[in-house]
């Protein structure tokens, strides 16, 4: 399935105008996806049920006072008070799931394959995990989802900026914490400890390098670092600081302060030549970074 397929199903049922989405790489012919659901007259009925299929739907609202009633299999769930922003919920798709929303809806759904599941657990070597353990349809907080949901909000909004190697990071980072913390898989081995070996380090920052863009995978820097994605990860963050994606971004302000000192191109040629989407993206990240904006850096040290 197709992210933009997913969306615009998702979209129909729930009543809202579209639904945007990005995808991680596929894993087993299969893609997660996270899609940004925005309904602010719900239909009053009861939604038509999500297709049947193998795998599981983690969804966060982002609006308070959230209130729904959930049926599962035909059967009418508890009612729960409103709930606050920052409320997850989990779907087993095997089943058939029906709500009615009685409240606006704006939320962040991942969509989980059972098989990309599957592939992730076997690659960072953990038990597979049939079932979610948490209750079903029923809301409740969840700080780390939550978390997570927030970080793609902007790439939503400017689904021209975020590289592949950040969207990568955040999906498998989902499922991960779907697998060990609500679907009961654990590690078949032991966690390995510290960070990454001098000739992983060295290969990992070529491969960054050479793909300032962020068009690689997670997935790619694990292999080359002969790791499965979640050790290396943890491995690189401890050797470096922070995580791949964020590392990546450091890199290009790094070239873009040796561009501004080095030369007079214009600030919009400096962003485009290291990778940003535009030189709004390029002012935002720069300021973010280094605490003042890429024209007031420039001018500080070239008057």
């Amino acid at each position: 399935m197709t992210s933009g397929s997913y969306g615009n199903r998702l979209a129909k049922i729930c009543g809202a105008e579209s639904a945007p989405t990005v995808s991680s790489r596929r894993l087993q012919n299969s893609s997660m996806i996270a899609t940004r659901l925005i309904v602010d007259v719900p239909p009053a009925d009861r939604t038509a049920p999500l297709q049947i299929e193998d795998g599981f739907i983690a969804a966060i609202t982002f609006q308070d006072g959230y209130e729904r009633e959930s049926w599962i299999d035909g059967r009418a769930l508890p009612l729960q008070r409103p709930q606050p922003a920052g409320s997850l919920s989990f779907m087993d798709l095997r089943m058939k799931n029906e709500a009615r929303f009685a409240s606006p809806v704006n939320s962040v759904q991942f969509y989980f394959p059972q098989r990309a599941l599957h592939a992730l657990a076997d690659a960072n070597e953990l038990s597979r995990a049939e079932q979610i353990q948490t209750q079903l349809c029923w809301l409740f907080h969840e700080p780390v989802f939550v978390e997570l949901g927030r970080s793609l909000l902007p790439a939503f909004e400017r689904p021209e900026e975020p590289s592949r190697l950040f969207v990568d990071h955040v999906l498998t980072a989902s499922a991960l914490h779907l697998l060990t913390g609500h679907a009961g898989a654990i590690a078949a081995h032991r966690v390995r400890k510290g960070g990454l070996a001098p000739w992983q380090q060295r290969r990992v920052i070529e491969l960054l390098d050479s793909n300032l863009s962020g068009d690689i995978s997670l997935e790619d820097l694990a292999t080359a670092c002969k790791l499965s994605a979640r050790h290396f990860t943890r491995a690189f963050t401890q050797s470096n600081g922070m995580p791949p994606h964020r590392w990546m971004l450091g890199r290009r302000v790094e070239r873009a302060k040796e561009m501004m000192t080095r030369g007079r191109q214009p600030i919009e040629e400096i962003a485009r030549l290291t990778s940003f989407a535009n030189q709004s993206h390029f002012t935002r990240v720069f300021t973010q970074v280094v605490g003042e904006s890429p024209a007031a850096w420039r001018r500080a040290r070239t008057s």
